[in-house]
């Protein structure tokens, strides 16, 4: 079975370095939480909001999102 496979011509990465990155340590007890969102869409209307914590709406309407999003 022969098939053609073709080849990228991309460059090479023999020019990225690898750093370490600067974490501070006296900052550990003071990290903040990230929250994230997340919208699904059914041809561009939205039909679910949800939060990295595990919230969610999905009856959407102006006034329960700014709920929401206040609490």
């Amino acid at each position: 079975m022969n098939f053609f496979l073709p080849t990228s011509n991309c460059k090479t990465l023999d020019n990225i370095r690898v750093r370490k990155q600067n974490r501070d340590p006296n900052c550990l007890d003071r990290k903040r939480p990230i929250v994230a969102m997340d919208t699904e869409t059914d041809e561009g209307d939205i039909f679910l909001l949800a939060v990295s914590d595990g919230n969610y709406i999905d009856d959407i309407s102006f006034e329960k999102i700014a709920k929401f999003l206040k609490v």
